[in-house]
């Protein structure tokens, strides 16, 4: 019921405020410092967690609903397609998946911040998305998307440092917040080609002797 939505306006302001870092034109913040921002202010989460996330930031700036436009039918549950790890649990093997725009139900709710902000916050995550790291094509990593920390069971990066040495890193080396504890991981650096061969290695294995995947599948 619309008429019922009240702002609160502690947390109205903590919206307006992260909007505001990140759409600063003359000193724009990533969404990594808009995280660390709030941790470091002890400014709880939604859930009441004290470590903000990358992907939460992310989430609301994307949201219509503070600019005064929410949506009932957005989603729908349906079978997971993919782990975030291949070191996580399964999980309950669903996943919420967006439904088709000509089932969303708009619903007007009070605004929290302006159409030019909201639109200036888009621009920015839409250039950020296309300069991302995984559009990058210039190093050939074979296991790019599926190599997983060890340690912190986040998923890892290639990286390349000159002369040409290529390895996989946990983000959580870089990244202290991504796993939500404020702390940076300490497993060492995955060297890219060793790996990368030693994987190759074992699937020319699978390929040519098939018997090897009836005795698993038995």
């Amino acid at each position: 019921d619309p008429s019922r939505v009240r702002l609160d306006p502690v947390k109205a302001a903590i919206v307006q405020q992260i909007f505001a870092w990140y759409t600063d034109l003359q000193t724009p913040a990533s969404l990594y410092m808009v995280a660390k921002r709030l941790s470091d202010d002890h400014i709880p989460t939604p859930t009441g967690s004290p470590r903000w996330n990358v992907a939460s930031i992310r989430g609301m700036l994307r949201s219509s609903a503070y600019i005064g436009l929410a949506y009932s039918g957005r989603t729908h549950m349906a079978p997971a397609r993919r782990r975030k790890s291949a070191l996580q649990k399964v999980g309950s093997g669903q996943s919420q998946q967006v439904a088709p725009p000509e089932d969303w139900i708009a619903i007007a709710v009070p605004a929290i911040v302006s159409q030019e902000t909201f639109d200036l916050a888009q621009a920015r995550l839409d250039q950020n998305k296309q300069t991302a790291r995984r559009n990058n094509t210039a190093h050939a990593y074979l296991l790019r998307g599926l190599v997983s920390c060890g340690a912190c069971k986040l998923a890892c990066t290639g990286r390349c440092l000159h002369p040409s040495y290529d390895y996989y890193v946990c983000r959580g080396r870089t990244e202290a917040l991504r796993a939500a504890t404020g702390e940076r991981c300490i497993a060492r650096y995955i060297p890219a080609s060793a790996l990368d061969a030693l994987v190759w290695q074992d699937l020319c294995q699978v390929l040519t002797e098939p018997s090897l995947i009836t005795h698993e599948l038995e």
